[in-house]
């Protein structure tokens, strides 16, 4: 009797006849086993080092196959959060047991945030656990000194916890020594981990104690539901060679060529040169109506606008002496044409703003609005920039803006009166001359010139000497920013960003642009095992996006949000393959997975948008994810999954393509993000999927 219990021919165990389901059998060493000792008051004192100790030692000869790592804390909380840790493959339970007062069920005693015992039935653990789709195992190990009662309780919550779909419980049925326990401990974990099933497992458990000449052997209860006592399959990774993937990797570096661009969209050339003028559209200034939220026109707030106006109008004239042959393409507007931007809602004054500029083939339109503050009325100036026809080209500008801080209006501003004091004049005048100089560096930028754009927004840092960073500056660094980069010149660039966004820490597109020059840097100067190193230019651009991600939504910005997280998904996926070149699998694994996360968050706003172009890049960066995944799946040995990764890949890519037709007139779109980008990745995943079939 004694040869067959110890034999893993022959193994004993309790076997439950119960569904097991489609489980995931797989698991990547080590198997990871999360400790608890339980030892609240009120019941014998444990000595938790020393039960820490004897549970370590048992598994230290087993190297890197096992970890195993203790849970600091022994309440239901504590062991809730550490589960959100995992993967875990077991758990294992030092404590007691004791048997519930009304149903007679054992409990398992925890210990409640002043340390008395909690009880944890067994439903309750299986509910925690249900969710961790990884563990296979429950060990549950009464304490030296526990009562024979708690004993028994242990085999009963064993199989309660079967019963509740844990594939395999082990249970310590009896009091045990230490060495016994050292010795079955080791034994079972190696087996485990030289992926024996786990009944013939605790076979070498039991042939470990035998060996020392003692009947504990008996002491080991294991009660599972798989029938043939697999609960996972011990898997090391395979080491992928270099040229399989040299195609993620060819992939990769043309997307991230791209990724530089999808915050700023720069174009290797004009479209088409602008060649009719500069429009500029001064709207009536209102107030906003502190109970409605409604805009209503005031006869100072008008007065407000046209001071703006006059100003623009005095620096047009004078512009031949500071940029010549210039204000024949510049037209500034306010007359009756240009009324009151109403609406109750910022949204809903910018989607008006923006029907204003349709109609007058404005490029730029100002608008303003009293609003009532604490220590007085304060006026809010905003500006506008609209697409442009001709290009269909997404700008970093695009939408609206606020232009500097609130002014300050006199005391005696009224709504029904005039502005008589003459003090708001001068901060409305600098406003209008930063304006203008914008407008000439924006008028430049759309010729196409570059160099003469930078010139004019450096020219007007040295002329503006009154222009303080409280009023809007970060917009001056950030045009320059732009432009340094159109010019590649990255480290002024990086510069010019990086002071536009410490100016303003909510200015989020600021922070997007940070991230895609950074990426640019890290496309032309940074090897794989340079990227993946703390502080390289793609962990810069990588922390600079999440920057942006958090200032935007901080800002209500659903836009430069969603326009920030398809920027990140990308370099997300840039970090995965470049893991994957070094080998590390679950690095890449980690990285894609968040890749994909941020990316489908991306391609869920932007489908319900006119923006074809990032729609179809939020679409490159969630291929790029599942390209990446597919890749993680093989060096886990599971080609099914990797094939299916594939497909969901392909099928990302096939829907940016399909972007194409309906924007025709975007080159950008068709030559960059489709031609360099989605079709290279379709391609890829077609001779990627003929490999692994061939293997």
């Amino acid at each position: 009797a004694e040869f067959v219990a110890l034999s893993r021919q022959t193994p004993i165990v309790r076997y439950l006849e119960l569904p097991l389901g489609d489980p995931d059998l797989a698991v990547k060493p080590p198997i990871r086993v999360l400790g608890l000792i339980a030892n609240p008051a009120g019941v014998p004192t444990l000595d938790i080092e020393r039960e820490q100790r004897k549970l370590t030692q048992a598994l230290q000869p087993l190297g890197d196959k096992v970890e195993l790592v203790w849970l600091p804390g022994q309440t239901v909380q504590d062991l809730q959060a550490a589960l959100q840790g995992g993967p875990w493959h077991v758990f294992h339970f030092v404590g007691h047991a004791a048997a519930d007062g009304g149903s007679g069920e054992g409990v398992l005693l925890l210990a409640d945030e002043q340390g008395n015992p909690d009880p944890l039935t067994a439903t309750q653990l299986g509910r925690l656990l249900a969710d961790q789709r990884t563990l296979r195992l429950v060990v549950l190990n009464a304490c030296q000194g526990a009562k024979g009662n708690e004993q028994s309780l242990f085999s009963s919550l064993a199989a309660s916890l079967v019963r509740r779909g844990l594939p395999a419980v082990l249970a310590m049925q009896y009091d045990i020594s230490d060495q016994a326990a050292v010795e079955f401990t080791g034994s079972f974990y190696g087996a485990l981990a030289a992926n024996l099933p786990i009944d013939a497992a605790s076979s070498e458990g039991r042939k470990a104690i035998a060996s020392l000449d003692t009947a504990e052997w008996g002491t080991p209860l294991l009660i599972m539901r798989a029938p043939d006592g697999v609960i996972w399959d011990v898997r090391e990774p395979r080491a992928l060679p270099r040229a399989a993937i040299g195609g993620a990797v060819a992939a990769a570096l043309v997307i991230i060529g791209l990724l530089a661009f999808i915050a700023l969209q720069v174009r290797p050339a004009p479209v088409q040169p602008m060649t009719g003028a500069f429009n500029i559209a001064v709207a009536d200034f209102g107030e906003i109506d502190p109970d409605s939220g409604r805009v209503k026109s005031t006869r100072a707030a008008t007065q407000a606008s046209q001071l703006l106006f006059n100003g623009l109008q005095q620096q047009l004239q004078d512009s031949q002496q500071i940029v010549p042959l210039l204000s024949d393409k510049i037209r500034i507007r306010h007359d009756s044409t240009t009324p009151l931007i109403k609406g109750s809602t910022a949204a809903e004054r910018e989607k008006n703003v923006a029907e204003l500029a349709r109609t007058l083939n404005a490029q730029i339109v100002i608008y303003g609005n009293v609003v009532a503050g604490e220590n007085g009325d304060d006026l809010q100036i905003q500006f506008y920039v609209s697409p442009q026809e001709s290009e269909k080209e997404f700008n970093a500008l695009l939408g609206s803006q606020a232009l500097g801080g609130k002014v300050r209006l006199p005391t005696s501003f009224s709504g029904a009166g005039a502005l008589t004091n003459i003090s708001a004049d001068k901060p409305l005048a600098l406003r209008s001359r930063i304006i203008f100089w914008l407008t000439v560096a924006l008028t430049q930028d759309l010729l196409g010139e570059p160099d003469q754009a930078l010139a004019t927004l450096q020219q007007a840092e040295q002329d503006l000497t009154d222009w303080e960073e409280s009023d809007g500056k970060e917009l001056l660094y950030f045009l320059q920013g732009r432009e340094y980069l159109f010019l590649e010149q990255y480290d002024d660039a990086r510069t010019a960003f990086a002071r536009a966004a410490a100016i303003n820490p909510a200015y989020a597109r600021a922070e997007v642009a940070l991230g895609s020059v950074n990426a640019v840097v890290s496309n032309k100067q940074e090897a794989d095992a340079e990227r993946v190193a703390d502080g390289s230019a793609l962990r810069q651009a990588i922390d600079a996006q999440q920057q942006g991600i958090s200032a935007a939504e901080a800002g209500n910005d659903a836009f430069t949000a969603a326009l920030a997280k398809a920027a990140l998904a990308q370099s997300m996926d840039v970090l995965c393959i470049s893991q994957l070149n070094l080998g590390q699998i679950e690095q890449a694994a980690n990285a894609c997975q968040d890749a994909l996360n941020i990316a489908n968050e991306a391609v869920a706003y932007f489908s319900d948008t006119q923006e074809n172009r990032i729609y179809a890049q939020a679409l490159l960066g969630q291929g790029l994810a599942h390209f990446g995944l597919n890749y993680v799946s093989d060096a886990s040995g599971d080609r099914e999954q990797a094939l299916a990764d594939l497909t969901a890949a392909e099928s990302a890519f096939q829907a940016c393509i399909d972007q194409g037709p309906l924007a025709e007139f975007d080159k950008v779109l068709q030559n960059s993000v489709i031609g360099k980008g989605c079709q290279e990745g379709l391609s890829q995943v077609q001779d990627r999927r003929e490999q692994l079939q061939e293997n």
